[in-house]
């Protein structure tokens, strides 16, 4: 098998898994909880809670993937809560930046930086959907 090939691959797998740690676990949560514990806007309790219809506090730990896209929607600009609450577009730049680290490790090669830049987003997204769609 060729080595292009393999890298192709393994940079795919990557960005399977990155997917799949963000959307479909809770890391995105734990990972703002994180920043929170590093000292990011630690004072604001306001910041780091979100209003139910009801009118009950959540606290931020026990955001559902859903309350966390509005949370993200509500307190960042429009285009950073975009990129982390859509799998399109945080796909694109994953695999930008994973295509950026193979052509440093593996010297440059136009032809799978692009083919994993450009192709890697479009196939996660049909498998993901694949699987959504089963379940």
């Amino acid at each position: 098998m060729h080595p292009d090939i393999i890298v192709w691959f393994s940079g795919f797998a990557i960005l399977l898994s990155a997917l799949a740690w963000w959307f479909d676990t809770r890391l995105a949560v734990h990972f703002f909880e994180f920043l929170r514990l590093l000292g990011w806007k630690k004072r604001d309790s306001s910041f780091w809670s979100m209003p139910s219809p009801l009118g009950i506090v959540i606290p931020f730990g026990d955001l559902t993937r859903a309350d966390l896209d509005e949370w993200m929607h509500l307190r960042f600009h429009h285009l950073v809560a975009e990129l982390l609450s859509c799998p399109g577009c945080l796909s694109a730049h994953i695999s930008f930046w994973v295509s950026v680290c193979i052509q440093g490790l593996f010297g440059f090669n136009e032809c799978l930086f692009l083919a994993g830049w450009l192709g890697w987003p479009g196939v996660a997204l049909l498998l993901r959907g694949m699987r959504s769609s089963k379940g």
